[in-house]
């Protein structure tokens, strides 16, 4: 298998998970050059991680050798720097979300479908071991019909001075933006596409971003099945002064008619499931069974689902027939000012690009899945 050539534009926090990435495959993938319009920051990363930096990103492309780059950049520059990349014939890896406004959004549509190129946007939550054994779990039927779901990402994030998700222009929105999609895409893979959505945003603390701290969506799906899903940047708990993740409680349950699944992503992953169906549980359980993965998310090992979403993008370059391969929902406000406002969702598009999870894979019985142990 080729290895492909990769250059990292915005070298940020996030960057750090993405090299790890990287570095965990050599055999299939290599950074070959960095950019950032802070030059600063760009000369840091370039000495630690011993590739070309650059400050301009087309002169980067004139003068390295690359097969894909991957953008890590504030939302409002996604569409930009994806034509960018399209008319230099580059594949992309785009950090979610795919833009920070519809509009944008469906230019990249465009830009994929006119220049034929393939693109993947890193929702990396999908292929976390915990996520993949809770979507797994539910399309089995172990839950009988879904009738709910419930999710929560929330906190206190710390932002420094410089930090885009302050800005409103440059994020989109404010945390739902931001932090919304992890809950959004992971029910829509358990639960199927939404066809009603409400919600309310509001700022009630952090007054030093323009966009909202909080978000409350209310989902309905085709199947009949209801969810709500909240997301704050505003919440205090015990650690909420250190660094992500111990700073954040991603959760989500769904429960159906013959069963329940409540999955917490962060700080700790865990999962616990109860099922009525004799193929899912011991004969005689009536507790919780417990999967509690090796692979905890930290600012290290993060690198597990990111390696994973990134590895998939790698092996999709090796596809001879370009797609896009994102799923896209846009969430859009109505209302009068300082009135709840009412949000509609829109799919713009289907993932198409090749996966390698679990749930591709036919475990003959649950415990291939889930680790029975009492919590």
């Amino acid at each position: 298998m080729k290895q492909h050539r990769l250059a990292f534009v915005g070298v940020g926090g996030i960057a750090d998970v993405h090299y790890l990435s990287v570095r965990s495959m050599p055999e299939r993938a290599q950074l070959v050059a960095v950019c950032d319009s802070r030059l600063e920051a760009v000369q840091r990363r370039a000495k630690e991680w011993q590739v070309p930096g650059y400050t301009s990103f087309e002169k980067l492309l004139d003068e390295v050798e690359v097969d894909a780059v991957c953008l890590f950049l504030p939302h409002h520059l996604h569409a930009e720097f994806v034509e960018i990349s399209a008319q230099h014939g580059k594949a992309v890896f785009l950090e979610k979300p795919i833009a920070g406004t519809l509009e944008h959004a469906q230019e990249i549509v465009e830009v994929v479908a006119r220049y034929g190129m393939t693109l993947l946007v890193g929702n990396n939550g999908l292929f976390h071991p915990a996520s993949e054994r809770t979507v797994e779990f539910v399309r089995r039927g172990w839950l009988g019909r879904p009738l709910s779901g419930r999710g929560i990402s929330a906190g206190w994030v710390t932002f420094s001075s410089w930090d885009f998700r302050l800005k409103k222009h440059d994020t989109g929105g404010g945390c739902w933006i931001d932090a919304g999609g992890h809950l959004v895409y992971l029910l829509r893979e358990a639960l199927g596409e939404a066809d009603y959505v409400t919600g309310i945003t509001a700022n009630l603390s952090r007054r030093e971003m323009e966009g909202e701290d909080h978000g409350l969506a209310v989902i309905r799906y085709k199947s009949g099945a209801v969810a709500e899903l909240l997301v704050s940047y505003a919440q205090k708990f015990p650690g909420y002064r250190y660094a992500w993740p111990r700073n954040n409680t991603q959760k989500l349950e769904i429960y159906g008619d013959r069963g329940a699944i409540q999955y917490a992503a962060l700080p700790e992953p865990c999962v616990k499931y109860f099922s009525e169906l004799p193929e899912a549980m011991p004969e005689d359980w009536q507790g919780w069974l417990v999967y509690r993965p090796p692979e905890p998310f930290t600012a290290e090992t993060t690198t597990v689902s990111s390696q994973q979403g990134l590895s998939t993008y790698e092996f999709g370059l090796n596809e001879t027939r370009p797609r896009v391969g994102f799923v896209f929902q846009d969430v859009r406000l109505h209302g009068p000012r300082g009135q709840p406002k009412r949000m509609e969702i829109t799919v713009r598009a289907r993932a198409t690009m090749p996966r390698r999870c679990s749930r591709r894979q036919q475990p003959a019985r649950h415990q291939a899945i889930f680790t029975s142990s009492r919590p």
